[in-house]
């Protein structure tokens, strides 16, 4: 999946798909997921979860919350609401994947690079939101590339190596605007894509793409552009969804948002 915006600046995600369980990749057609859960039910999210089970998603009990998914499930309930659950359930077995490093084991890898690096100064980087965390099943994970996403703040982490990526000049010239201005605003336009790897001529497919999701400082979201029977939809438009047969080339989406 990649992302480039208006601005020049470019940004690269390598994604890799290891369901099932096994850790094997799915590089061969006819592709799908073997977990429970199938992408219509993505469609119910905004039915949202029973509060008993929203208080343990909230609290990081997901191995809890993930068996009350279970409990519910085995009763037959509305097929709204299960479908619902069935997402959030594939997502609470998914958060474990991605937000993996412990608090411990996040400490030592900064401190590989940056020795004198203390326990205050970590919980510092998350107060001020410099490190995305989970609490999951009462500890604190981070997520597994959080060293990537530090070193855009170079003057907060002078210890570590600087960033080698592209475009870090463009970078460090926008910081230093809205250091002196207290702010910066910018009108982005992103493009997204994504290609399933070992998909047959024809197979039917079933993609995700983000969208910015309208906040605060993130607004006048609008789209641009999209490979045809794209559908956006959520609570919040954070996706746009495909389900198509497969021809030639990626699926792809653009959209352009304010910035502050």
């Amino acid at each position: 999946m990649d992302f480039k915006s208006s601005n020049d600046l470019e940004f690269g995600m390598a994604v890799i798909n290891v369901l099932p369980s096994d850790g094997k990749v799915i590089d061969e057609g006819p592709v799908g997921c073997s977990v429970d859960v199938c992408n219509d039910d993505f469609r119910f999210l905004d039915v949202g979860l029973p509060p008993e089970i929203l208080r343990l998603k909230d609290a990081g009990y997901l191995s809890q919350a993930i068996e009350a998914c279970d409990r519910l499930l085995a009763q037959d309930p509305d097929p709204s609401l299960a479908a619902c659950v069935r997402a959030e359930r594939y997502r609470m077995l998914e958060t474990p994947l991605h937000f993996s490093v412990s608090r411990d084991r996040a400490i030592a890898m900064i401190r590989e690079e940056w020795p004198e690096f203390t326990e205050e100064q970590f919980d510092d980087l998350i107060d001020r939101k410099r490190i995305d965390w989970r609490f999951i099943d009462g500890e604190l994970f981070v997520l597994d590339n959080f060293l990537d996403s530090l070193r855009v703040y170079p003057k907060e982490v002078p210890g570590m190596r600087p960033d080698p990526t592209d475009g870090i000049a463009l970078r460090n010239e926008m910081l230093k605007e809205m250091e002196s201005q207290n702010g910066l605003a910018r009108v982005i336009t992103l493009k997204a894509s994504v290609s399933v790897p070992g998909a047959l001529e024809g197979e039917t497919v079933c993609a995700w793409l983000p969208v910015a999701a309208a906040c605060r400082q993130q607004f006048r979201v609008e789209i641009l552009d999209m490979t045809p029977e794209g559908e956006c939809f959520g609570a919040y438009r954070l996706v746009v969804f495909f389900e198509r047969a497969l021809i030639l080339g990626d699926l792809s989406l653009s959209h352009r948002c304010c910035l502050l």
